[in-house]
């Protein structure tokens, strides 16, 4: 993981890289709520899978677009109380200005169902004057997802063959 700084005047303050994954510690790892308020700014906006999918968030109730570190605090005390991590392994995170990537693994276990799942992530943001304007989270929503489900038959469309071109 990069710990590069950038140096401002005569404060060395951590490059967006860096910002996130303090970030992802604290709020996730050590589920400090307070997190969110330190490394935050007041506009935000915070994007959990998809902008907004009432379907997924039906299932999923953190999932969708937030605009407030009070409604970001939300998602990270909906998912804490609902999924319980096992593990949680950055493999790298950086940044280029204002912008930031950070990319790894996770394992939870529902606190519903008691499955336990892995699943690959990304985060895309940007960081203005050390704190996060911009937040999006990537994940696996079908394993994700599929930690609430208790049974039951799915009926969906497949997919179509492919047609010849002429």
């Amino acid at each position: 993981m990069s710990s590069e700084q950038i140096t401002v005047g005569t404060l060395a303050t951590p490059d967006s890289g860096e910002i996130v994954r303090r970030f992802m510690d604290d709020a996730l790892v050590k589920q400090e709520p307070e997190a969110v308020d330190t490394y935050f700014a007041q506009e935000v906006t915070f994007i959990a899978i998809v902008p907004d999918s009432p379907e997924l968030s039906a299932i999923v109730p953190w999932y969708g677009t937030r605009h407030s570190p009070a409604e970001v605090k939300e998602v990270y005390a909906l998912l804490l109380a609902n999924l319980e991590l096992l593990a949680f392994e950055p493999k790298v995170a950086f940044g280029s200005g204002e912008n930031a990537a950070m990319f790894g693994k996770f394992r939870f276990r529902s606190k519903i169902t008691g499955k336990v799942v892995d699943s690959e992530w990304a985060i895309r943001a940007a960081v203005h004057d050390g704190r996060i304007t911009y937040f999006q989270f990537y994940e696996d929503d079908y394993t994700i997802s599929s930690t609430f489900r208790r049974g039951g038959r799915w009926d969906v469309a497949s997919h179509l063959e492919p047609q010849p071109v002429s």
